[in-house]
């Protein structure tokens, strides 16, 4: 970045002769003037690898029709200037010269725009006196333009350091798909994104999946998913797989897809067909007097209007919002608002119990309907708008789920936990001896914990220390670590497993919240000889 050079040039600064110096005084002053604006810039620039720099604001919707709604906005880019390059001559040669300025802009609404293939939308950098970008200092006395303004740019080209990309879109039909430029490495503050750990969805990019990638629906009614999701259906015939899939517009290229297998065409009073996460009440009670925006992107081959109902751990209380799919198979991002702080006679949790549950239907009988926008005194989640989405082999994929404090002016695209930590975070709740990567009841010594009995209901060195502090003392699963089979402890010894069912075999007092140890209640153990098991602890909601 090229600094302005050539100030207080004397010369030209009210020197003789007067009417050169008098032409060509503003020009020291304009050029001192954008010298000292440079300098905060080229400051704020230092801290950062990369240019131009996104402070806040921008984000960037649809508007009415085909219009764009953007937020004001804060950034830093360069700026070009016109000063003197030489002064043996006169009048002086000039040459182009880059500052750095800060650009600010207000909030836009239903600025009109005209597609075309990929669509830049730039904020830059605006002198009132209409230049735009570049601003060349004439000969004659004139008062410098020393107030800044901006100008959006929406067109088909790719943004220059001039530049501060906010978004690029498409538009098919009317309807404009936009893409939210990702700033995370340059960003300085911005005050409309929510910070990694303001999201209070456990596993929202469904990346995590330490119990199954994939589960089929044969006669269960209730079953956990991928981790912190379960999924619950009346007794009726409907059947679905709902799995971990691949997805590229994902922020971890994750997302989680419901297909119906064997359809129900005619949803019973009393039916019911949903997916939910119960959040925990340490989790969810500091959003509880505030706002809530939840939010996620959907496609489904069925198109018509959706329901999602957050309520208590009674429940008792349901605040219920409908959504609409407008096209089948089309990405679309959906953003909610729930009034937390409204709520104030019901009971909410604030430990390690449910502190709310999240419910997304699919399919819902007239005795789980109630109004929307409204907190109603019940359980129930869904209204009679809602599409039945088992009426045929339907696919939903659903993917960077998010609640956060805030509205939708306060939406950003999600910004995903380092693996590591959502693992943590999902380990509080269920953990298995097995790598992440090997599935349950694999055939495996690796992870086992081995020990010796020293009698016939107790052992040595049998005390296994989970990774994770969990929600509450867990129930546990014991699987032989040769055959695979659960509910088994192999005795290395004899070369044969034994049957241990582990919650009856021992004593609540063996297991906690941080540990557990290896007894018998029912002297299944054998003194001096030696056995080795896998485990999972299950903590969930």
């Amino acid at each position: 970045m090229a600094d302005l050079i050539n100030f207080n040039n004397t010369n030209y600064s009210g020197g003789v002769p007067i009417n050169l110096g008098d032409r060509y005084y503003s020009q020291d002053l304009g050029r001192d003037i954008d010298y000292l604006r440079s300098l905060p810039g080229r400051e704020l620039k230092n801290m950062f690898n990369s240019f131009p720099v996104f402070i806040s604001g921008g984000l960037v919707t649809q508007g009415a029709g085909v219009t764009l709604n953007i937020t004001a906005a804060v950034g830093i880019c360069k700026f070009a200037v016109t000063v003197p390059n030489s002064y043996s001559s006169f009048p002086p040669t000039t040459q182009s010269k880059d500052i750095v300025v800060l650009v600010e802009s207000t909030q836009q609404t239903n600025l009109a725009v005209t597609p075309a293939g990929t669509t830049y939308v730039k904020l830059r950098y605006k002198e009132l006196n209409g230049s735009s970008r570049t601003h060349a200092w004439t000969g004659g006395s004139k008062v410098y333009d020393v107030s800044d303004s901006f100008e959006f740019v929406v067109d088909g080209t790719p943004n220059t350091d001039y530049d501060v990309l906010l978004a690029t879109f498409t538009e098919s039909g009317g309807i404009l798909t936009i893409t939210q430029q990702d700033w995370t490495n340059t960003r300085i503050l911005n005050y409309n994104m929510p910070f990694q750990q303001r999201n209070i969805i456990l596993n929202g990019e469904f990346r995590i999946a330490q119990e199954n990638t994939s589960y089929t629906d044969a006669s269960a009614a209730w079953f956990h998913t991928v981790d912190g999701w379960a999924y619950s259906r009346s007794a009726s015939s409907g059947r679905a797989t709902i799995a971990q899939v691949s997805n590229t517009e994902s922020s971890t290229g994750y997302a989680k897809r419901i297909t119906v297998t064997t359809p129900d065409v005619s949803i019973a009073s009393s039916d019911f067909y949903y997916f939910y996460q119960p959040v925990e009440g340490y989790d969810f009670y500091p959003l509880k007097k505030s706002t809530g925006l939840l939010s996620f992107w959907v496609k489904s081959s069925k198109a018509g209007i959706y329901t999602i109902g957050i309520g208590n751990s009674v429940p008792n209380r349901f605040y219920i919002k409908e959504y609409t799919i407008t096209t089948a198979n089309i990405s679309q991002l959906i953003k909610l608002e729930f009034p937390f702080a409204t709520e104030t006679t019901g009971t909410w949790l604030n430990t390690n119990g449910v502190g709310c549950h999240i419910t997304f239907s699919l399919a819902i009988g007239s005795d789980l309907q109630d109004s929307p926008n409204q907190w109603n005194a019940n359980d129930r989640f869904c209204t009679s708008n809602q599409v039945n989405f088992f009426d045929s082999t339907n696919t939903f994929e659903i993917w960077d789920v998010q609640l956060i404090n805030g509205t939708i002016n306060d939406y950003h695209p999600i910004r995903p936990r380092p693996f590591a930590e959502e693992l943590a975070l999902c380990q509080r709740r269920y953990e298995k001896s097995y790598e992440y990567l090997i599935a349950l009841g694999s055939t495996t010594s690796l992870s086992q914990v081995q020990f010796t009995a020293f009698n016939t209901n107790s052992c040595y060195s049998a005390t296994v220390q989970m990774k994770v502090q969990k929600r509450i003392s867990p129930s546990l699963i014991f699987y032989s670590p040769i055959t695979g089979a659960i509910n088994k402890i192999r005795n290395y010894s004899t070369g044969g497993d034994i049957n241990f069912i582990a919650n009856t075999e021992l004593a609540t007092y063996f297991i906690s919240a941080n540990c557990f140890s290896i007894a018998s209640n029912s002297n299944l153990l054998t003194a001096n000889q030696q056995y080795g098991t896998n485990w999972i602890a299950d903590s969930r909601l």
